[in-house]
């Protein structure tokens, strides 16, 4: 495969990980930082996206002028228009909160594997033509890893899901073109990679589609769909396109249910053939000749997303089912019995909009997305109902001022969900281990209303107090989307940056997250089941909005999904004893987001270090 860097040099900056001040005045009464993502693109072409930097004014300074000031540029990165200086701004009197937001657009040709350092200063002036300074001056600064895009092959024209062969030597989807020739209709076909070959397996007037590998690579199970009627049948072939045959017919649904159409079909770990049901939208599972069809999940509003694996003797279904009195969409774990219907054993996830389950290979833990705050981000938790981990949460550090009454702090910040200390912010170690946290110790503070009650007063009354505060949060930018790797231990998942979608890795605790794709004209397109990775970690398939086609990102030679993530090359099953490996579960604390002190500091590839401050 030709291997070419596509790329730019992009800022947005990490907020999740190490944030180390850099020594806090009690003078700085502004907060000014850097949003990015954790890698930063480099390429001889001039291809670009932009520094996004924001500016808090906590209430207490008074500006009539304010200038962003990102100074010094990192060696080899210029800006492509305009000049360092950002401004003049005019923000919100100081009896209220304000932002402001700008961005720089740049660019630069930068060795693979450079760290980038950037600096960005926010100044206050008294005076609305910025010339008389006001003691309110805030700085930020972070490094980012400079990578070579990886090398992308286009395989073609897609809709619906795709899926590796379980050897990762071929990928089967669905088409009604090949190289820009029209077929008969949607037809199932196989790219091999090696080759770079299409083999066209299904020839007819009807729409063939959602098509997967058996578990031992033999087979294929796709959907076929009559035109005009919308009439869904489940067929089966062989994985050279012969003996194809109809396993599950339109109005074969069971139990009292009558006529119905299947649709969405995949195999089970311990394959089997498991379904949807339109009639009632319930879930079926059968034999793979079609023999012994039995709703195992009782009717109502499954979505057509779901996950199953083999565990003790049993197969396991991941669904998301609905709660029809509270509409709340609930994350369910259900028995995929042989012969019977089944109920579910437990609803792992009910709280607000879960979806897009999938288990964690070799562990007792199941990833998915929640909406419940109308953006998404990636949580995890045990198979027991245990131990919810955020994968996708930041941790930032700012500046805040006490309330009147001396021992309160009022975050304006949206979506935290934890804090983690409060420190005085003339304390030269504050944010340290060595610099005294009026936190109580032991307890971390959780809070839906943003206000921390702190043990004793800091101030007399009314005082000005500043004090730096740690916290976590969830982001706007909407991630979803997740599938793990074949040793559970890395994730690609799709991410939004600045307006648009973005295919990232990370590991299994969500630290160490590397942006892949760079280019703000394509992203992971509208599947469910995309961005995956190849079972020998050495490319990710993904959809773009290019035409919706289907791609690989062909991670360089020598390298695969985990090295990019930090970890070894090699990867054998964990052990009984490893991180909730093989069969022992994870036993972790019932409280909700209390694993935030697992997330361990990004440590990205060739020594990636981010660091930030404040003074």
């Amino acid at each position: 495969m030709k291997k070419t860097f596509i790329g730019k040099v992009v800022l947005f900056a990490l907020l999740a990980g190490f944030l180390l001040p850099l020594g806090a005045s009690a003078q700085a009464l502004v907060d000014c930082w850097i949003e990015a993502p954790i890698t930063v693109s480099n390429d001889p072409l001039v291809n670009y996206e932009s520094i996004v930097v924001k500016y808090r004014n906590k209430g207490d300074a008074t500006p009539a002028c304010l200038m962003i000031i990102l100074d010094p540029l990192p060696t080899g990165v210029t800006l492509l228009s305009g000049d360092t200086s950002k401004g003049p701004y005019t923000p919100a009197p100081s009896t209220s909160v304000s932002e402001v937001t700008d961005t720089f657009s740049v660019a630069g040709t930068v060795a693979d594997g450079t760290i980038l350092n950037w600096q960005v200063t926010c100044k206050s002036y008294t005076d609305g033509a910025c010339t008389t300074a006001e003691a309110t001056e805030s700085t930020d600064a972070v490094e980012t890893l400079a990578i070579a895009q990886p090398s992308w092959t286009v395989i073609g024209d897609h809709w619906g899901p795709a899926s590796y062969s379980p050897d990762g030597s071929k990928v089967v989807y669905n088409d009604d073109e090949l190289g820009g020739v029209a077929l008969v209709s949607s037809e199932i076909i196989v790219y091999d990679i090696a080759t770079a070959t299409q083999d066209v397996l299904t020839s007819n007037d009807l729409c063939d589609s959602h098509a997967s590998f058996s578990p031992n690579g033999k087979q294929i199970v796709f959907q076929r769909e009559s035109q005009g009627d919308n009439v869904g049948t489940i067929w089966v072939m062989n994985a050279d396109g012969t003996d194809q045959h109809e396993v599950l017919a339109w109005g074969q649904g069971g139990e009292g249910l009558g006529s119905g159409c299947y649709t969405w079909p995949e195999w089970t770990a311990d394959g089997r053939i498991i379904a949807k049901l339109d009639v009632d939208e319930s879930i079926y599972v059968a034999n793979a000749d079609g023999t012994n069809p039995h709703r195992v999940a009782e009717a109502g509003w499954h979505q057509n997303d779901y996950d199953t694996r083999r565990t003790e003797g049993y197969t396991q279904a991941l669904l998301r089912g609905e709660d029809h009195q509270e509409w709340v969409k609930q994350l369910q774990l259900y028995n995929l019995y042989p012969t019977k219907s089944g109920a579910a054993m437990a609803t792992l996830y009910a709280y607000g909009e879960s979806q897009m389950g999938r288990f964690r290979p070799w562990h007792n833990q199941v990833m998915f997305k929640d909406d419940a705050a109308n953006y998404g981000n990636l949580f995890r938790i045990n198979t027991n109902g245990q131990g919810l981990t955020p994968l996708t949460a930041e941790t930032r550090v700012l500046e805040y001022q006490l309330s009147d009454d001396e021992d309160t702090v009022t975050l304006d910040y949206e979506n935290i969900i934890s804090v983690e200390g409060v420190w005085l912010a003339n304390d030269p170690d504050a944010g340290t281990k060595k610099g005294v946290n009026y936190l109580p110790k032991g307890a971390r503070h959780y809070t839906d209303d943003e206000t921390i009650d702190l043990p004793i007063a800091l101030g007399a009354a009314g005082a000005q107090v500043p004090v730096l505060v740690t916290y976590t949060y969830l982001p706007e930018d909407c991630s979803a989307k997740g599938n793990w790797d074949k040793s559970g231990d890395v994730i690609s998942f799709k991410s939004e940056i600045d307006g648009y979608d973005s295919i990232f890795l990370m590991r299994a605790d969500g630290s160490n997250k590397i942006r892949l794709t760079f280019d703000n004209t394509i992203n992971d397109g509208y599947s469910k089941k995309m961005p995956k990775i190849s079972p020998d970690g050495e490319t990710v398939l993904f959809s773009n909005d290019n035409g919706y086609e289907l791609t690989l990102i062909n991670l360089p030679a020598g390298t695969n999904a985990r090295t990019w993530v930090g970890l070894s090359r090699g990867w054998s099953p964990p052990s009984d004893d490893g991180d909730g490996g093989g069969c022992g579960m994870m036993n972790f604390s019932t409280s909700v987001l209390s694993l935030f002190l697992m997330l361990t500091p990004l440590a990205a590839r060739l020594g990636l270090r981010i660091r930030r401050g404040r003074r």
